[in-house]
C-alpha cells in the first residue's frame, strides 16, 4: 500500500497514428501456450513445473496478454500480439491479480498500456537490450531470499493507526531497503538520531525517534520468511530495522484504509546518505535515460550483487516501491514486490520505454546500496621495512577485512595507495570493499617520492615533501579515527579527509614549520585567514569565526551530522564543494555585508531544499538571484538594515526633513543623516548620506538615500498690445511669473521666442501673439499668449512708456475712474484720449 503523492507528472498525449488491425498480428492460443511453456523450462521454474501432475492453464485473458500457469503456483504472462516480444514475465508463485500487491499491479497497468499503444500504432517492440550487449554475465540469479511484507511483524514498531485499524504499513520503500539490507547483512547501526511524526508533519502527533547509533541490528534473528511461528526475537529484529529505514525516509504513516505508508524515493536516498553514512547512493530518473543506457545501469548493479529499488507511479500519482534483485538471459529482471513474496519473478522492466511513449517518467531507482556487513572484521599491526611494501605484509584474504591498522616505519605514495583502498577507496576514486576504520600511523614518516596515492581526473597526485598530508589524501575514505605521524606534519593540504564522513577523531600535531594550526575540530592556516578543514563528524554548530577570509576547497565536505553553520563577518570566498554532503544542514547564517563569491558546488548533495538561509536584512532579493545561493528555497533575513529615504522637492523649497526606515529588529540609537544640496542647489540628483551616529551594534548596516531637486514651475507670458491699420507691430513684451532665489531672464540659456502672424497688411481685428521655446536649468516652462488688437487708422502719436511711466507698471484709469489697464508697462495700444496714470492726466495723442 502507497500514499498518493502531489507530483508533478507530465501529460502522456498518445495520439493514435494508424487503425489497430493494419499491423497487428494476435498469436494463437497454441503459440501462446509454447510460449509459456518455454518461459516454465527456465531454472528453477523447470524442476518447480515436472513435478506438478496438473496440466497448464489459462488464468486470465485481458485484452493485451494473456496468463497461463498452475492453481497452486507458477504462471507465465504472454503478450497477445506478435508486435510485442511473448513472454512479459513469470513467476514460479500463484497469479492473483486481487490480492493487494499494488507494485504488481501497477507492472500489469503499465506494460498493458504500453503493449495496447504499440499494437495499435502497429510498432514492432524488439527486445533490443540484452545483458551481453553490455558485456554484463549472460544471468545474474535471484539475491534476495526474503520474502518480507508490510504488515506484522514487520509494522510491529510503527504507529497505532488514528482510524482504529491497527498499526500503520511498513510502507513499501522501507520494505524494499529492508530486504536489501538484510541480503548485505548490515550495516552494524547508523548514525545520528532523527524524528517523524504521525499523522505526518504534525508535531502534535505521535513522535517517531530514532537514535541510529544505538540502534544495533540483529542480523542473526531476521530470517527469510516470517510464516506462523516466528519467535519474539526474530520479529523485534525485522520491526527494529523496518521502522528505523522508515524514519530515515520521512514515511508518511498510515494504515491501509488511509492509503497505507509512503514515502519519495529521492527522500529515501537522502535518508540512506544521512543516517546510514551510504555516501554513493543515488536517485535516479528513467526519463534521463535512454532504453539502454538504462537497462545498463540495472545489469551493472545486478551483476555486482547490489540489488535495488525500484519504484514507479500510476497516473493517479500513486508511488510504489519494489526491488530488482537478478536478470535472465533474456533480460527479464527479477522482481521482489515486497508483498510477502507473492508475484516475485521475472518481468519485463525495458519494454516501459516505447518510443513517443514516455513511461519512463514514471521510473526511478535508488542505486549503489551496499551498507558495511556487520560481521567479524580483524585489527593489525605491522612494521614496514621498505617503503612501499606494506601490502605484502597483509593477509591477502583478509585485505578487505582490517577494521584496524596500526602501521610502523617509513611509508610513501604507494603503501598510502594500498591504506585508500583499505579504506574503501581505489586508486581511481572508485569504491572497492575495504571497511578500515581505525589507522594509526602515529609512529610512521610518510616520505616523499614520484609515486602515486591517487588518480584524480587523470592527474597523478604524489607526495612532494616528507610529513606533509596533500590534496585529498584519504578523500572519501571510511576511517572512523586517524593518527597522524607524531613527528608532526609540516603541511595541510586542500580536502585531506574530504567526505570522510564518519571520521570523527583526528590526532594531528603541526611541525614547528607548519604551515596550519588545529583549533578543536579545525584546522586554519597559520593567521587563521583561511578555515582549511574541519573534522567531519562533529555534532555541535559550527561557528566560522571573524578574521577567515577563505573556506577552503572542501572544508566541510562530509560534515553530514551538522546543523547549524554560522559565517564569519569577513569570509570573501567559499571553495569548491565547502559544504558538499552537508546533509543535515537545518541553518546556514552568513554574516558577511557583501555576498561571498562562490567556487563550484560549493553546496554540493547539501540540504538546500529545507535548509534555511539566514542572510543581513535588506539582501535577501540578492541572494536569491544568484547562482548556487538560489538553491536554497528558505532564504530568512536577520539584523538590521537602516536605509536613509529617498526624497524630493522643489528648487528654490528648503530641504525636507531627511528621515530613515529599518529594516529588521529594534534599533538602538539613531543615525547621522546629512546631504549636501541647500535652497539654492541647482536642479539634479544628491546623495543623503547615513552614518553610525549613536547606533553601537556593529552588525547594523547603513544604505544612503537620495534627494532629488526637481524643476521649478516658471510661467511666460506675452503682454497684450494694440496698434492702428497700417502700422508695424509693436514690440511685444514678455513677463515672468514664478523665479526663484533671486533668479531674472539671465538664467535662461535660451530666451522664449515670440511670433504673430499680423503684419502691416492685416486688416482690423484681433492676432495671437505666440511665446514657445525657451530652456532654463532649474525651471520648467509654462506659456500664456497674449493677443494684438489692430484698430483703425487715428493719427495719434503713441506716448512709450519710458517716458511717461519711467520704466514701472502700473494702473492706467479713465478720468471717470474706471481701470483700462492693469499693471501696464506702456501707454502703446490705448486709444487716444485722457487718462490718470499715478494721480496725473496724461493726453494720449
Amino acid at each position: 500500500m502507497n500514499k498518493s503523492y502531489n507530483m508533478v507528472l507530465a501529460t502522456m498525449c498518445l495520439a493514435l497514428l494508424m487503425p489497430s488491425a493494419l499491423n497487428a498480428k494476435p498469436r494463437t492460443l497454441q503459440q501462446k501456450m509454447q510460449a509459456a511453456t518455454a518461459a516454465f523450462s527456465k531454472g528453477q521454474l523447470s524442476k518447480m513445473m515436472k513435478a506438478k501432475k496438473a496440466p497448464m492453464k489459462q488464468l486470465k485473458a485481458a485484452d493485451d496478454y494473456t496468463v497461463f500457469g498452475y492453481d497452486n503456483g507458477g504462471f507465465a504472462i504472454i503478450a497477445n500480439d506478435d508486435l510485442v516480444p511473448a513472454v512479459l514475465g513469470y513467476s514460479e508463485s500463484s497469479f492473483d491479480d486481487k490480492a493487494g500487491n499494488e507494485s504488481f499491479k501497477w507492472w500489469l497497468s503499465a506494460v498493458s498500456e504500453v503493449v495496447k499503444k504499440n499494437v495499435e500504432e502497429g510498432k514492432t517492440i524488439a527486445r533490443t537490450t540484452k545483458p551481453t550487449d553490455g558485456n554484463f554475465p549472460e544471468a545474474v540469479p535471484m539475491l534476495l531470499t526474503t520474502k518480507w511484507g508490510q504488515e506484522a511483524p514487520f509494522n510491529n514498531l510503527c504507529p497505532i493507526a488514528t482510524d482504529g485499524s491497527g498499526r500503520c504499513l511498513t510502507g513499501c520503500a522501507a520494505t524494499s531497503t529492508a530486504q536489501v539490507f538484510y541480503y548485505h547483512k548490515g550495516p552494524k547501526n547508523g548514525m545520528g538520531s532523527h524524528t517523524i511524526y504521525y499523522p505526518y508533519g504534525m508535531t502534535s502527533g505521535v513522535a517517531i525517534s530514532v537514535d541510529f547509533e544505538k540502534s544495533i541490528y540483529d542480523w542473526t534473528n531476521m530470517i527469510d520468511v516470517y510464516d506462523k511461528g516466528y519467535s519474539t526475537q526474530e520479529a523485534d529484529a525485522v520491526a527494529v530495522l523496518m521502522r528505523d529505514l522508515g524514519v530515515a525516509a520521512d514515511m508518511d504513516y498510515g494504515s491501509t484504509a488511509q492509503g497505507g505508508s509512503g514515502t519519495l524515493h529521492e527522500t529515501l536516498a537522502r535518508g540512506l546518505q544521512r543516517y546510514y553514512g551510504l555516501t554513493d547512493v543515488k536517485y535516479l530518473e528513467r526519463e534521463d535515460y535512454s532504453e539502454q543506457g538504462w537497462m545498463n545501469v540495472i545489469y551493472d548493479q545486478l551483476s555486482r550483487n547490489l540489488p535495488i529499488v525500484y519504484g514507479g507511479f500510476t497516473k493517479q500519482r500513486e508511488g510504489h516501491s519494489f526491488v530488482l534483485d537478478g536478470y535472465d538471459a533474456e533480460g527479464l529482471v527479477h522482481v521482489n514486490w515486497g508483498w510477502n513474496g507473492d508475484q516475485n519473478g521475472y518481468y519485463d522492466i525495458a519494454i516501459l520505454d516505447p518510443v513517443g511513449y514516455k513511461f519512463t517518467q514514471m521510473q526511478e531507482a535508488v542505486i549503489n546500496i551496499e551498507p558495511t556487513p556487520a560481521i567479524s572484521r580483524i585489527s593489525g599491526e605491522v612494521s614496514v621495512t621498505k617503503p612501499g611494501t606494506l601490502r605484502s605484509l597483509l593477509e591477502e584474504e583478509s585485505f578487505f577485512h582490517y577494521e584496524g591498522l596500526k602501521v610502523n616505519g617509513d611509508i610513501n605514495a604507494t603503501d598510502i595507495r594500498t591504506i585508500r583502498e583499505m579504506a574503501g577507496v581505489d586508486e581511481n576514486g572508485g569504491r572497492t570493499r575495504g571497511r578500515l576504520q581505525k589507522l594509526d600511523l602515529s609512529n610512521t614518516n610518510i616520505l616523499a617520492g614520484s609515486d602515486y596515492y591517487l588518480i584524480d581526473k587523470g592527474n597523478k597526485l604524489t607526495i612532494k615533501a616528507d610529513n606533509t598530508l596533500p590534496d585529498k589524501l584519504f578523500y572519501g575514505c571510511s576511517m572512523e579515527e586517524i593518527s597522524f605521524p607524531s613527528a608532526g606534519i609540516h603541511n595541510f593540504g586542500k580536502g585531506v579527509w574530504a567526505y570522510c564522513n564518519k571520521l570523527s577523531h583526528v590526532s594531528l600535531t603541526p611541525a614547528a614549520d607548519a604551515n596550519f594550526k588545529v583549533v578543536g575540530n579545525m584546522i586554519y592556516n597559520t593567521d587563521k585567514t583561511t578555515l582549511r578543514a574541519v573534522t567531519p563528524l562533529v555534532r555541535e554548530d559550527i561557528n566560522i569565526p571573524d578574521g577567515v577570509k577563505t573556506i577552503d576547497d572542501y572544508a566541510l565536505a562530509g560534515c553530514s551530522m551538522v546543523r547549524k553553520i554560522a559565517i564569519g563577518n569577513d569570509v570573501k570566498n567559499i571553495g569548491r564543494e565547502a559544504f558538499g554532503y552537508c546533509w543535515s544542514m537545518e541553518e546556514l547564517k552568513v554574516r558577511p555585508k557583501t555576498i561571498p563569491q562562490l567556487g563550484t558546488d560549493v553546496f554540493a548533495a547539501a540540504n538546500t531544499q529545507t535548509c534555511k538561509l539566514t542572510v543581513r536584512a535588506g539582501s535577501k532579493a540578492r541572494y536569491a538571484s544568484l547562482a548556487q545561493w538560489k538553491e536554497f528555497t528558505n532564504i530568512v533575513e536577520f539584523g538590521v538594515t537602516v536605509k536613509a529615504r529617498n526624497l524630493s522637492r522643489i528648487y528654490g523649497d528648503d530641504n525636507p526633513e531627511l528621515t530613515y526606515t529599518v529594516i529588521g529588529a529594534e534599533l538602538e540609537g539613531k543615525p547621522e543623516l546629512t546631504c549636501e544640496a541647500d535652497k539654492t542647489s541647482d536642479a539634479g540628483r544628491y546623495k543623503i548620506k547615513i552614518g553610525r551616529g549613536t547606533i553601537q551594534d556593529e552588525d547594523v548596516e547603513f544604505e544612503d538615500g537620495y534627494l532629488i531637486i526637481k524643476r521649478a514651475p516658471l510661467e511666460v507670458i506675452v503682454e497684450d498690445a494694440t496698434r492702428g491699420k497700417g502700422e508695424s507691430n509693436p514690440e511685444f513684451t514678455l513677463r515672468y511669473e514664478g523665479f526663484r532665489n533671486g533668479d531674472t531672464e539671465s538664467v535662461f540659456n535660451e530666451k522664449p521666442q515670440i511670433t504673430c502672424v499680423a503684419d502691416e497688411n492685416s486688416p482690423e481685428g484681433e492676432y495671437e501673439i505666440v511665446v514657445e521655446g525657451g530652456d532654463a536649468d532649474n525651471y520648467d516652462l509654462s506659456y500664456t499668449n497674449g493677443k494684438l488688437t489692430v484698430t483703425g487708422a487715428t493719427g495719434i502719436t503713441a506716448v512709450e512708456a519710458d517716458t511717461m511711466l519711467n520704466g514701472k507698471p502700473c494702473d492706467i484709469y479713465s478720468p471717470t475712474g474706471q481701470l483700462v489697464r492693469k499693471q501696464a508697462h506702456s501707454l502703446n495700444g490705448l486709444p487716444s484720449g485722457v487718462y490718470v496714470v499715478k494721480g496725473k492726466k496724461i493726453l494720449v495723442k
